[in-house]
């Protein structure tokens, strides 16, 4: 009886002892050796960074427990051990059902940085390094160009008066078609018969490569303006017809190339694509990771109220959630708000 007794606690001992170890680690704890950080750009972590176009780049915190399940509803921070001139569009993030927490970091130079994250106050084993380079843009005379809300083409007419002013828009652009932000401008006339005058003849390129001058005619006749960026004038000019203020003026002709909302598609396929990511991040922010909702077929509808329709994320996310109240597919956000 004694030696049946020993035998079976033996079996027993050898049976518990045998048992995986998985079933006696919690499952939802954070396993900070599995957990790391990537970038959809690629593992080598080589990532081109266009300052000039002000491009955001996701870097993804995949957070897994002992056995490499991925953990859901996990606060996430994200941080640097280098120097970063740069920034982290939020300073935390919830993990989704794939346990990813996605990030979205902007540099202003280039060098190599390096990432890590952290749950809880203990730090992930595995940080990233992240290579941003920056681009070549040479300023294009050809490629950048004068025009106006009022007279898209150059040809439309405006009244002599004190009181009415028109803006001049110069697009300052690359060899590629890129916009040049933080560009000297400056914006002159030839072969005018007419008067004008302005606050500033000099002007310094916005993020989206713009420079606008206010201008008003003083007097009728022609005006030719042209511009000049760090002393060197832009190829094309644009011409305008001063009238008298008892001449009305002549209706828009028809602007070519019109893509969306009146205005002309932007040039770079790279930088529409960068404003998509961007639009999502925002409305991400608003509406909760994995809760935009919108198909493929219709994404495109929101990117370009964004882009061309001047709507806002917030516009955009309350369309989204309650119908389309806030942001018309046609009529820029400037003209529906105010109707």
């Amino acid at each position: 009886m004694n030696k049946i007794l020993i035998l079976l606690l033996i079996v027993i001992s050898v049976t518990f002892f045998s048992l995986p170890v998985k079933a006696m680690v919690n499952p939802d704890l954070v396993s900070y050796s599995n957990s790391y950080i990537t970038s959809i750009v690629g593992p080598t972590g080589e990532i081109i960074n266009d300052s000039n176009i002000n491009t955001n780049f996701p870097i993804d915190v995949h957070i897994k427990n002992c056995y490499g399940d991925p953990l859901e509803n996990v606060k996430v921070y994200l941080f640097t051990t280098t120097y970063f001139n740069g920034s982290i569009d939020s300073s935390d993030s919830l993990t989704d059902a794939a346990g990813v927490a996605t990030f979205y970091v902007q540099s202003r130079e280039s060098g190599t940085v390096t990432f890590k994250a952290r749950t809880n106050d203990t730090i992930l084993q595995y940080g990233f390094n992240v290579t941003f380079k920056d681009l070549d843009h040479p300023f294009s005379s050809q490629n950048s160009y004068l025009t106006t809300i009022r007279c898209p083409d150059g040809s439309l007419c405006t009244q002599a008066t004190q009181d009415v002013d028109f803006p001049v828009d110069v697009y300052i652009k690359d060899t590629s078609g890129n916009p040049l932000p933080n560009k000297q401008v400056s914006l002159y006339s030839e072969n005018s018969t007419a008067a004008w005058n302005t606050p500033s003849l000099t002007k310094t390129s916005n993020s989206s490569g713009i420079a606008t001058f206010y201008v008003k005619g003083t007097t009728t006749g022609s005006i030719t303006f042209r511009a000049k960026v760090d002393g060197i004038a832009i190829t094309s000019g644009l011409t305008m017809n001063i009238l008298s203020p008892s001449v009305p003026i002549p209706p828009s002709p028809i602007t070519k190339n019109i893509f969306s909302y009146g205005k002309e598609r932007l040039s770079s396929l790279y930088l529409e694509q960068q404003k998509a990511i961007e639009l999502k991040a925002q409305l991400e922010l608003i509406l909760g990771k994995g809760q935009i909702g919108v198909s493929a077929q219709n994404w495109h509808i929101l990117v370009n109220s964004y882009i061309y329709g001047e709507y806002t994320p917030t516009e955009i996310a309350h369309t989204i959630k309650y119908g389309p109240e806030q942001v018309h597919p046609t009529i820029p956000a400037p003209v529906w708000r105010n109707r």
